[in-house]
């Protein structure tokens, strides 16, 4: 029941091990769990249902290091689909449609741009009616693929740039918040010249295990400095992530009580109201929860993790009541749906504390964008929109976490082990710097394109200490700038306060 095959005649069009990432979604992008195997050249995805959907897959694009491409809605049936042929085919569907959204709004399209739009066209009729020869279809259709995703690239960089272009026109520079984690260590010289041209704003963490490194007994010292050096500098301060359930944030005595869910909600309650308190007036935003959705170094149900984060909204607000209060949710595609036995997917998680009307004033999405396992998969602009718009349909702000890798190369001082797919692929240092700030610039400028996109948090500051995502800091392990970083402080020059 549920099982859907696809050739891949030419495996090199796919990143190593690509099938353990695939997943079916239907028409909300929600992954379906899945057990996915190869048979031989063959993709098997294995499903409890049996409904048409669309398979999600990470592709390798000429020039760009790998992205999630998907088909166009399939049914189920006994043939095999061609894989290429219908990653083709989805692409140009996206790309069709896109072209249209940009003519509907009375935009004219580049000729180069349509050019390469009608050959992209032709290539693909060409693969779709040589699929007996499967080899030279595979081809065409990877052609095809190629030049599908490079116009859909430059159609969406002209909708972003019209898009900012027309906020201009209300207000000379934008509000947007743009925010970088400053971490829990002192900034170098270097740095804080960087962050303060790049950043109108920073996020400072707050890691219960620091703060609170026995129960009762506190230590401030860190907190104090970090947030006393932003009021200094005059960055608005975004406080938090108060409370996230992993390894890395949770205070080793809180294990003592994993079989107690009430003494954990107490703790947790005890433990927001103290850093609230203490630093009420100090902040421009209180970011109360985070990755409620994902981590679970407590054995949770997904009923607790609801009632945790309404826990911390009320105690909050309750010591607070002025602030705005943020609650984020991790992987916001849910790839992990594919493969774990969950009930909730991060939008549905969302929705359950949205219409409990506890007084949140935005929602946030972490995106750490390139990494698995545990990140959310690298996404062509117009998925990176949809899904943004997805989430924007709840008509409050958005916040925006990202890390994005500069390099695939191995990072000793990484505490996750996640990693780029295609990490041992060679690519030359040149190559690799240009692709990284490309492809972070683009990024950047969709969300500023996004009016409901209040505030952007770069989630990693530096490589040069003990982090979390491997070379997803904006300096390197020496504290020297990376090449992206120029592009953030021309962004600012050009757009915002």
């Amino acid at each position: 029941m549920g099982e859907m095959r696809f050739q891949i005649p030419r495996p090199e069009q796919l990143p190593d091990d690509a099938f353990r990432w695939a997943y079916m979604a239907g028409l909300e992008g929600i992954p379906v769990r899945s057990v996915n195997r190869m048979s031989g050249s063959t993709l098997i995805v294995d499903r409890d249902i049996d409904e048409s959907g669309n398979l999600f897959i990470p592709w390798r694009v000429a020039g760009r290091d790998p992205l999630v491409l998907s088909t166009a809605s399939l049914m189920e049936r006994d043939e095999p689909y061609l894989l290429p042929v219908e990653i083709a085919r989805g692409t140009l569907n996206r790309l069709r449609h896109q072209i249209h959204a940009w003519r509907s709004a009375e935009r004219e399209l580049e000729s180069e741009l349509q050019a390469s739009a009608d050959r992209a066209m032709q290539l693909f009729i060409e693969a779709a009616t040589t699929q007996r020869d499967i080899d030279r279809a595979a081809e065409l259709a990877g052609e095809a693929i190629d030049l599908a995703v490079a116009t859909l690239e430059g159609v969406m960089t002209l909708t972003a740039a019209d898009a900012i272009e027309r906020r201009h026109q209300r207000e000379t520079r934008l509000p947007t918040m743009m925010a970088v984690n400053v971490g829990c260590t002192e900034l170098t010289a270097a740095e804080t010249q960087g962050v303060l041209a790049a950043f109108n704003s920073a996020a400072v963490p707050v890691v219960w295990r620091r703060a609170e490194p026995n129960a009762g007994e506190f230590d401030w010292q860190t907190l104090d400095a970090q947030i006393e050096w932003c009021r200094e500098v005059g960055l608005r301060v975004c406080g938090g992530p108060i409370l996230r359930l992993d390894k890395g944030f949770l205070p080793d005595w809180l294990y003592l009580w994993e079989d107690d869910f009430e003494q954990i909600e107490a703790c947790v309650a005890s433990f927001v109201e103290a850093v609230v308190t203490r630093y009420h007036g100090k902040m421009h935003a209180w970011h109360c929860a985070a990755r409620l959705n994902t981590d679970a170094a407590l054995a949770l149900e997904e009923e607790d993790m609801i009632r945790l984060a309404a826990t911390v909204i009320q105690t909050a607000r309750h010591a607070d009541s002025k602030t705005p209060l943020i609650v984020s949710f991790d992987q916001p595609w849910g790839e992990y749906l594919a493969r774990e036995d969950r009930d909730l997917s991060p939008l549905h998680f969302a929705d359950a504390l949205v219409r409990a009307d506890l007084g949140i004033a935005g929602l946030g999405v972490e995106i750490n964008l390139g990494y698995s396992p545990g990140g959310t998969l690298r996404r062509e602009m117009l998925d990176l929109s949809q899904q943004l718009d997805r989430w924007l349909y709840f008509g409050l702000p958005l916040l925006v976490m990202l890390t994005i890798p500069s390099s695939r190369r191995p990072d000793e001082q990484a505490a996750r082990q996640a990693w780029p797919i295609d990490a041992d692929q060679e690519v030359g240092s040149d190559e690799e710097a240009r692709r990284y700030a490309d492809y972070l610039e683009r990024v950047a400028q969709m969300l500023l394109a996004k009016t409901g996109v209040h505030g952007v948090i770069w989630d990693q500051l530096h490589d040069a200490t003990k982090h979390e995502f491997a070379h997803g800091g904006l300096f390197d392990e020496q504290h020297q700038p990376k090449a992206a970083l120029s592009k953030l402080i021309e962004l600012r020059r050009r757009h915002l306060v």
